[in-house]
Order: C-alpha cells, then sequence, then structure tokens
C-alpha cells in the first residue's frame, strides 16, 4: 500500500526509559478514503486537453483500491478502470485488473511523399533512367560519383 494514499500523517517516536526493551509509539492519522483530480492543459500537438480521475483507496475494506480515469484531447481519448487487490496471490503480492478503452484521430499522411522517402520507382528503373541520361550525354555536374572518388567526398 502507498503510506500517502491511506495515511495522511504518521509520527513514529520512542518513548523513553532505561530498560533493554524500547517502546515505541505510533500515532497515524487516516488520510480521507477517496481522491479526485482534474486538470487541465495546452499542447502544440493535440491542442487543448483535460483529466479527470477518481480513486478509492478502502474499496471494500481490506486496502482494495478501485479507480476511474478520463482523459481527452482533439486527437486522443482514453478511460480506464482499474481494481487493485493487494496481498493476491500472496501475502508479499497484489493483483490488479485493467480495463481500458483508447481511441487516436490523427490524419494520415502518406510517407512516401515525404522528403526523407525512398523513391516511389523499382531499383531497376531507376538504374536504366541513369544509364539513359549518361549514354545521350545529358548534363553532368562535373563531380566525381561514389564510385570514382575512394576518399568519402563527393
Amino acid at each position: 500500500m502507498r503510506l500517502g494514499a491511506v495515511f495522511h500523517t504518521v509520527l513514529v517516536e520512542e518513548e523513553p526509559g532505561t530498560s533493554d526493551v524500547v517502546d515505541v509509539r505510533v500515532d497515524v492519522r487516516e488520510a480521507p478514503p477517496r481522491d479526485v483530480r482534474l486538470g487541465i492543459g495546452y499542447d502544440t500537438d493535440t491542442g487543448p486537453r483535460g483529466i479527470a480521475g477518481w480513486r478509492h483507496y478502502d474499496f471494500l475494506g481490506g486496502g482494495r483500491q478501485l479507480g476511474v480515469t478520463v482523459r481527452g484531447s482533439e486527437i486522443k481519448q482514453s478511460a480506464a478502470i482499474d481494481f487493485l487487490q493487494p496481498h493476491w496471490p500472496g501475502a508479499s503480492n497484489r493483483g490488479r485488473l485493467l480495463a481500458a478503452y483508447q481511441l487516436q484521430d490523427e490524419d494520415s499522411y502518406d510517407l512516401m511523399r515525404s522528403s526523407f522517402s525512398p523513391p516511389e520507382v523499382g531499383v531497376e528503373t531507376m538504374i536504366e533512367w541513369i544509364a539513359d541520361w549518361i549514354r545521350s550525354d545529358g548534363p553532368m555536374l562535373g563531380k566525381p560519383t561514389h564510385f570514382e572518388e575512394r576518399a568519402g567526398q563527393f
């Protein structure tokens, strides 16, 4: 369990004494069992966005947690419900069940038209075009090709 979610304040003090056994006094103040969170923001990629969440830190007792979270922006929306069962399947373990839904709506784009894309023609066609250009004495830039320059400078 998260200490901050269950207790608001934990104060541990050693009781004064002279014996070999030390008495310890622990004072705790329980935190509210429920938490509500709201947030808004703006992102240059997604525009306005918001989040709302609710969590119960002692759902049905025993430190079980139940939470609901909703997020939204112009491009992406999501909702999730999660349940946490402490000490399951063993004393030092905890089990979590999560159900989530997400929708993302972005304008698609064609990678073949981006400036870093490979050519849209096959390699054989490209080689044929270059060979025809050279055979027809097409204008050259006067610079060596990769195969003519071994120092890596083109």
